[in-house]
């Protein structure tokens, strides 16, 4: 017999924030202190990312992204390599990314400049500039999420 997925979280009680902040906040951990910032639209368009100064690590969340290829579901993709070279101007060491493993500033490097080719390309197939198999061939990404992309590019132009 299944059991019904909502059941293990009956008991789960729900504590709504009770401070929330525009674009940055910085928490007092007892002797650490802890930063939280908002970059701007990417991977969504309420993307925090954590910043530990005095131990020299980033929690990049799904801004950056080490596997698998990032997700473009709910992404702006014009806009996100923006952001990324702002997340880019805080790394002083270790990058957490939201999935797969730790990595440094070289490889947050080449993934901002892997989501501004991927958001050029889009913008050339909209424009015409370029087909969709010339998207996909020149993509840094798998097919499917750069067909994402795509999606996402239309709508976010279209705002």
């Amino acid at each position: 017999m299944r059991q019904d997925p909502g059941e293990p979280f009956d008991e789960v009680v729900l504590t709504p924030p009770t401070h929330s902040f525009e674009d940055s906040a910085t928490l007092e951990l007892e002797d650490r202190q802890v930063e939280l910032v908002h970059l701007g639209r990417g991977h969504t368009d309420n993307d925090v990312v954590i910043s530990v100064p005095d131990a020299a690590v980033l929690f990049a969340g799904d801004l950056l992204e080490n596997a698998p290829a990032p997700a473009f579901g709910d992404s702006y993709p014009i806009s996100w390599p923006d952001t990324g070279e702002r997340l880019l101007a805080l790394i002083d060491g270790a990058v957490v990314p939201g999935h797969g493993d730790p990595f440094d500033r070289a490889f947050a490097e080449h993934q901002v400049a892997s989501l501004r080719t991927v958001a050029q390309l889009c913008r050339d197939t909209i424009a015409g500039h370029i087909g969709i198999d010339e998207l996909i061939r020149e993509s840094p990404f798998p097919p499917e999420p750069t067909s994402d992309a795509l999606e996402r590019t239309r709508l976010e132009l279209s705002e």
